[in-house]
């Protein structure tokens, strides 16, 4: 049966690494190296953005402020929130590109296995099979 996805072909080859160890065999150095990317894309973070970001929850703020006593800079708020908004805009971004580099990285992946596949088989699956 064959794999015809892309991400099937992901699952499986996600599979195969995790049983390295307890099936005795370890996969060619630039399969692990390309899944080892894989993994690397995957552990990239953004953070949150900041929560000041939409007018109307500056405005609620600043009604806060007010009922606190404390003065109040509505520019300096503007800028503030134009900040955030120029941020939360940024990390949008970054969101996609690491989104992106993900694929990317399992695309590669995937052809890296689907590349060296017959020398899997062969040299590393085959033999630990017999000896099992």
């Amino acid at each position: 049966m064959a794999i015809t996805s892309d991400r099937g072909r992901l699952v499986a080859l996600s599979h195969v690494v995790a049983w390295q160890e307890v099936g005795g065999y370890q996969l060619p150095a630039d399969v692990r190296a390309a899944v080892d990317v894989h993994r690397a894309a995957q552990a990239l973070t953004v953070p949150e953005p900041p929560p000041l970001r939409h007018l109307g929850d500056v405005a609620s703020h600043a009604v806060d402020v007010l009922a606190a006593g404390q003065a109040v800079d509505p520019v300096k708020m503007a800028a503030n929130m134009e900040a955030a908004r120029d941020l939360a805009a940024r990390l949008d971004t970054a969101r996609s590109l690491v989104g992106l580099a993900v694929e990317s990285a399992a695309g590669r992946a995937v052809a890296a296995a689907t590349d060296a596949c017959d020398r899997v088989i062969v040299e590393h699956l085959q033999p630990a099979y017999v000896d099992v």
